[in-house]
């Protein structure tokens, strides 16, 4: 996993975004090519989007910019689940 922070501001309220790339290695198929690994991406893609709805039980406000997107990286035969999250530290 990568995680970028990509901008924010560190003041009495503490907004950004952070980028993550989630890595997950392709699997073989029956024909021997490479091929992604559906059901890990989706168990992952809803682990972020349940992380993202509950903050992980946090005090930061998270969302999502976009929707999760899986890309190839066809040099290390692994996809990667890549998303922006929104955050804002909630503060009383």
């Amino acid at each position: 996993m990568i995680v970028k922070f990509l901008a924010g501001l560190d003041e009495q309220v503490q907004t950004g975004v952070v980028i993550f790339n989630l890595y997950v290695p392709d699997i073989p198929h029956t024909d021997g090519r490479m091929v992604p690994d559906k059901n890990r991406i989706g168990e992952l893609q809803e682990l972020i989007r349940t992380f993202v709805e509950t903050a992980g039980g946090t005090e930061y406000w998270l969302e999502t910019d976009t929707t999760p997107t899986t890309m190839r990286n066809e040099e290390i035969e692994q996809h990667f689940i890549y998303v922006r999250i929104k955050f804002n530290r909630i503060i009383e």
